[in-house]
């Protein structure tokens, strides 16, 4: 078998004719010939300036799309002589495109044209024979290990594992060189002191009458899957074992995130209308805080909630869909990629990470799906924030609805009594006085029980307005009200109560026809001792209202 026949089995899957693209949908280099078009080698000319003018826009759109997503798919060529030629495309670590032609094989390909099709895999690809020798490598494969192939070829593997490493190995030699296909992982220290994670795999090289006489050596690397379920796990821990702290949570995410994507600025943003306001930031840019709002159609973000999914941009200035966006004017960010976030099935924001210089290598589709990970687990905790909030906020209506008296929106009972035993507790310095609406049973029998109600509300009214900021006045029960003053000596509680007095007996209530209604209050006025508890000092202020009432009403009696 000649030389280059292992390049032709491994080639043997493939297609026969390929176009590679560049970001421009240039084809920079053709392998093949297409019978389907007048031309032979369309290598160096626009692919949209080769087709039919019919099918122009459709394919420039098909493959931008692809080439923006980073992700596979097929196309449709339509040359002017009416032929169509169908593609499959696959996008390449240089921000390109290869088109494979879907159609049965032909002819085969050169040594040529195969060498150049395996120095174009991102894999490192090597061909080894039974004595351990090298007979080829690939272009990956050179510049990993800083040799070139003319050095390689002939010499023993051990010249780069290293001795020690060439005999932990040695079990996957014998094993494939028995004609078994070996599959393992492994780890490579590099010369900057970090590792190459990656994924072996040997398939033997059989000859004509079934003996091995090598083996193929494929070596992908799995760095980036390796750090992809670290952060897996980093996130899951963030997300789930830090329920309490939401703002530092969300943070740590978007550093997490721009660490893998090589990125310096994470935005969280909420959107409303046309306001685009930063809700979360980590940069490394000034100038950036929480809270910044602007306009959505300056960001790049409009565009991301219009695609309505992952959408990004490693080189903005020639990409015809951010080079002329405001957004690339004001702020020139040359890489970015955000994704929608959805609350309760609405749009609520974006989640996106950029940086003003351009990234080398386009998007994987790992990174996409990692964006749209990232993207979700915000989602999860922002509901989960506003969850709470709102819950805190139902938590709180219904406790000041427990200790709010409905009639008059004063604090109740209960809530004075709490009051009263914590202040007793702590021992500070109060006064109390219990307040009673004379001939409050006059009025009912006299007016009607919805008149009294009104004048309840209005004498509630006329005390709340009347007392200071940090006293406490409530609605015991029926016609009585209690007043709680902290830190106020009597003679200064007396001059409060008189206030309230005089205010209470200026009130009327409007009777129309009839004149205006009139009341007065009485009150029982007592200041705290040392040796009293709640009931104690409540007795004593009742007394007092009790004097306050025998003595004459609409009077204050301290006792």
């Amino acid at each position: 078998m000649p030389h280059d026949s292992w390049l032709r089995c491994a080639a043997a899957l493939h297609n026969d004719v390929y176009l590679l693209l560049d970001h421009q949908l240039r084809i920079s280099e053709q392998l093949g010939t297409l019978t389907d078009v007048d031309t032979t080698d369309l290598s160096g000319q626009m692919l949209t300036d080769c087709v039919a003018p019919d099918g122009m826009a459709a394919l420039e759109t098909t493959l931008s799309a692809l080439l923006i997503r980073r992700l596979p798919g097929e196309v449709t060529t339509l040359w002017p002589n009416g032929n169509q030629t169908h593609w499959k495309a696959m996008p390449t670590p240089t921000a390109g495109l290869v088109l494979s032609r879907v159609r049965e094989r032909q002819a085969g390909l050169g040594h040529d044209s195969l060498v150049s099709m395996i120095d174009a895999l991102p894999v490192m690809v090597a061909s080894i024979d039974n004595e351990l020798r090298y007979r080829f490598v690939n272009a990956s494969y050179e510049a990993f290990f800083g040799k070139t192939r003319g050095t390689l070829c002939g010499q023993h593997i051990e010249v780069i594992l290293g001795e020690a490493t060439w005999k932990r190995l040695t079990p996957f030699y014998e094993r494939v060189l028995s004609g078994e296909r070996v599959q393992y992982e492994e780890t490579l220290p590099l010369k900057d002191g970090s590792v190459l994670e990656c994924r072996v795999q040997y398939v033997p090289d059989m000859a004509a009458d079934g003996s091995v006489k090598g083996f193929f050596a494929a070596i992908e690397d799995v760095s980036e899957y390796g750090a992809t379920i670290r952060l897996l796990k980093q996130i899951h821990h963030i997300v789930h074992n830090r329920p309490d702290e939401h703002d530092s949570t969300i943070d740590d995410l978007l550093t997490l995130a721009l660490d893998f994507l090589g990125l310096e600025i994470g935005i969280v943003s909420q959107v409303s209308g046309d306001i685009y306001k930063v809700r979360h930031v980590v940069s490394q840019q000034s100038g950036l805080e929480p809270g910044a709002q602007f306009s959505l159609g300056e960001t790049f973000c409009c565009l991301t909630l219009e695609a309505d999914d992952v959408l990004g941009t490693v080189h903005a200035g020639e990409n015809p869909l951010f080079q002329g966006h405001p957004c690339y004017q004001r702020f020139p960010l040359e890489s970015y990629i955000g994704v929608p976030l959805i609350i309760n099935g609405e749009v609520w924001g974006t989640l996106n990470f950029s940086s003003p210089k351009a990234r080398q290598m386009s998007f994987t589709a790992l990174e996409i799906e990692l964006v749209r990970l990232v993207g979700d687990a915000v989602e999860h905790l922002i509901t989960r924030y506003l969850t709470s909030e709102r819950w805190a906020k139902e938590r709180e209506a219904i406790n000041h609805l427990a200790l709010t008296d409905a009639l008059t929106g004063l604090p109740n009972r209960a809530r004075i009594d709490r009051a009263l035993d914590e202040a007793i507790t702590r021992r500070y310095a109060i006064s109390l006085a219990i307040i009673d609406i004379d001939f409050f049973k006059r009025i009912n029998d006299r007016h009607g029980h919805d008149v009294g109600d009104r004048v309840l509300r209005g004498v509630a009214d006329t005390l709340a307005e009347g007392v200071r900021e940090g006293d406490l006045i409530g609605r015991l029960g029926g016609e009585e009200f209690m007043l709680l003053m902290h830190a106020t000596p009597l003679f200064t509680a007396r001059r409060v109560a008189e206030r309230l007095r005089r205010a209470v007996e200026s009130f009327s209530l409007p009777m129309d026809p009839e004149p205006p209604l009139s009341v007065t209050i009485s009150l029982g006025l007592t200041q705290g001792r040392q040796d009293d508890d709640a009931a104690s000092l409540y007795q004593r202020a009742d007394h007092a209202l009790y004097m306050a009432k025998h003595r004459g009403r609409n009077r204050i009696e301290v006792l």
